[in-house]
């Protein structure tokens, strides 16, 4: 079945079929032979929108029951501001594709590891609030006792997005590539969804009593009186607080939502207001 027309990426929910997937990362480290592996063997719906070999190319395809529109991006070989000619407007498209994806596929070369341009996309993909998986590609070439240290590497490069599952593949052998499609789907999830606010406040009370939350200005414990979902895509939730909570206490919300309530994929976002309303 032929795709005929198609459209941009971004959209409400509902208003389009597929999934937006952005391929991205550095020139050369297998993007483009990895997408042919992922929808090669298992395509059943194609439409490639074909430009220049600096360009991006868009191809929608069903895999496993699942409509997904691929962005095979530009490599981010150089920053915006210094690209010239069809390679600033293909880096251009490639980051415009990150801010309307869906989710983020960020193919890294596992022998080479991590770069700063790698960590300039995860900081577009946190910035932008997509979700993402990370693909170590070219497993097949790394030493088994390098392996274990490659993966903390990216893990402390990638450090924007911690919350991002790392998928080791070898699109030349096909190793780990049947992997990919279930991340993506199982962030996708993550970045969808919503939980009910009786849930939330539930656990709210058992976990404020293991993370010291800070003190107000006369010294005072901070107490968070109401948490509720304001959105989704990414999940968004305002923590109701008698005073200001600080960072690290944040960050170790942020942890113990994650392991309760499985936002794994995509980032999150907590925003806290002050209120005078009776704790929960």
């Amino acid at each position: 079945i032929v795709v005929t027309h198609v459209r941009g990426l971004q959209g409400e929910p509902g208003g389009r079929a597929e999934v937006a997937v952005a391929i991205a990362g550095r020139p050369n480290v297998g993007k483009s032979s990895l997408f042919n592996r992922l929808v090669g063997d298992e395509r059943s719906i194609v439409h490639d929108v074909p430009g220049t070999t600096r360009d991006t190319v868009d191809t929608i395809a069903e895999i496993g029951g699942t409509r997904y529109r691929f962005v095979d991006t530009a490599g981010m070989r150089r920053r915006a501001r210094d690209a010239k000619g069809p390679e600033y407007y293909g880096l251009v498209r490639s980051l415009r594709a990150i801010d309307e994806a869906d989710v983020v596929l960020i193919v890294i070369d596992a022998n080479e590891g991590a770069a700063e341009q790698d960590q300039k996309i995860a900081a577009r993909v946190a910035e932008s609030g997509r979700a993402a998986v990370v693909v170590l590609n070219k497993w097949d070439l790394v030493d088994a006792d390098r392996a274990d240290a490659i993966a903390d590497d990216t893990r402390e490069m990638l450090r924007f997005i911690p919350w991002a599952p790392i998928v080791r593949t070898s699109a030349l052998t096909k190793r780990g590539v049947a992997k990919i499609a279930p991340a993506l789907d199982k962030a996708l999830a993550s970045w969808r969804k919503r939980v009910p606010t009786a849930a939330l406040n539930a656990w709210l009370r058992d976990a404020t009593e293991l993370v010291p939350l800070g003190s107000t200005v006369r010294a005072r414990p901070t107490r968070i009186r109401y948490l509720t979902q304001a959105g989704t895509r990414p999940p968004t939730f305002v923590l109701f607080a008698s005073g200001s909570i600080t960072a690290p206490s944040l960050r170790a919300l942020e942890r113990r939502l994650r392991e309760r309530f499985g936002f794994e994929g995509t980032p999150l976002r907590l925003n806290v207001r002050k209120s005078g309303r009776r704790a929960v």
